[in-house]
């Protein structure tokens, strides 16, 4: 609960706190989750499990905007990739694989929105039923490497693909990298141009 007589800046961001308290909490600790803040970890062996609720950059003292980002992030994939290692805590954008629960609820993106003059109680509800619907199971049944895989091809990143392919010792590694040359910048294709010749890969 808020008070009215806080400083107005200060409700819109306690009603999310409450709400998030009561429709993601409980769920994100049963299943092992670790909170910090706003973001939630679990790591499975090499997998790190993230759910982050993201307030928007434009809330207003009277309003204020959410939505929950969700994230894997595979130390062998992530060092395979090239990427910098993450220090002791990983955060969403560390993650290799990221994903919205906007894109679960088959929208391109969903935000939530609380204010003084809108019936919150409903955005409670519809936040328990996409988190508990969409949001937990993907991130509880996601975290293999031939998932990633999977996920990079459905999701055009080749070059996700073509890392997950080595690791998984198949044969398409060749021609995910040609794909990912294709359509690369500059930068991007000489990075990528260097990890393949760094594999023996012919591209």
């Amino acid at each position: 609960m808020y008070n009215a007589n806080q400083p107005a800046e200060f409700i819109a961001k306690d009603v999310i706190k409450a709400i998030i308290a009561e429709t993601i909490t409980p769920d994100l600790k049963a299943a092992g989750y670790r909170k910090q803040a706003f973001t939630w970890r679990k790591q499975v062996e090499d997998v790190v499990k993230i759910v982050n609720v993201q307030l928007s950059r434009w809330n207003q003292s009277h309003e204020s905007a959410f939505t929950i980002n969700l994230g894997i992030y595979h130390e062998l994939f992530h060092a395979e990739r090239g990427m910098s290692p993450i220090g002791k805590s990983v955060n969403e954008p560390d993650c290799d694989v990221r994903e919205r629960i906007g894109r679960l609820m088959g929208k391109v993106d969903y935000w939530w929105t609380v204010a003084h003059n809108k019936d919150n109680h409903k955005v409670k509800e519809g936040v328990r039923y996409n988190f508990v619907n969409h949001a937990l199971p993907w991130i509880e049944g996601f975290g293999s490497l031939p998932e990633m895989y999977d996920w990079f091809i459905q999701n055009g990143d080749w070059f996700g693909a073509a890392v997950a392919a080595l690791l998984l010792k198949r044969d398409n590694v060749e021609e995910l990298t040609r794909k990912t040359l294709a359509t690369a910048n500059s930068h991007f294709a000489s990075n990528v141009r260097r990890w393949a010749n760094k594999h023996g890969l012919d591209v």
